[in-house]
């Protein structure tokens, strides 16, 4: 087994590891959810052997963003946003919602600064970890 290849069983592990905690939080910060956003939650883990990097990444419904951020029903942000809606009619943020976001629920960024420190950790100095682009 190449040193990228074991460097790359054990990121699959810590996002295996990660994952669960992650799950947890939604739950200990107070979010509202039907479950859906806990049972959304899954890390992926890929290898680009070219350029020997390992990116490690977690997916979950888009709803854990907004609610991180403090997006509710009647409070958006600075700019609001626009989608389109299930029948495909395309929606835009009420402008009285603007500018209200309260109540951040930062259940994401937390553990995975702590669950990265761990990585870091377990790898030592047989990789450099770039998690510049790793919180949301």
């Amino acid at each position: 087994m190449s040193i990228l290849q074991e460097i790359h069983h054990q990121a699959r592990n810590w996002g295996d590891r990660t994952a669960p905690k992650l799950r947890n939080s939604v739950a200990a910060n107070g979010l509202i959810d039907t479950g859906a956003l806990q049972q959304s939650i899954v890390s992926r883990t890929w290898a680009d052997e070219r350029v020997q990097e390992i990116r490690v990444s977690f997916r979950f419904l888009r709803y854990g963003i907004f609610a991180a951020k403090g997006a509710r029903r009647g409070h958006a942000g600075k700019k609001g946003t626009t989608w389109r809606d299930a029948s495909g009619k395309l929606r835009r943020t009420n402008t009285a919602s603007l500018n209200k976001l309260q109540n951040k629920h930062d259940w994401y960024n937390p553990i995975v600064r702590k669950e990265i420190i761990q990585l870091k950790e377990e790898l030592g100095q047989v990789m450099i970890i770039e998690a510049k682009k790793i919180f949301i």
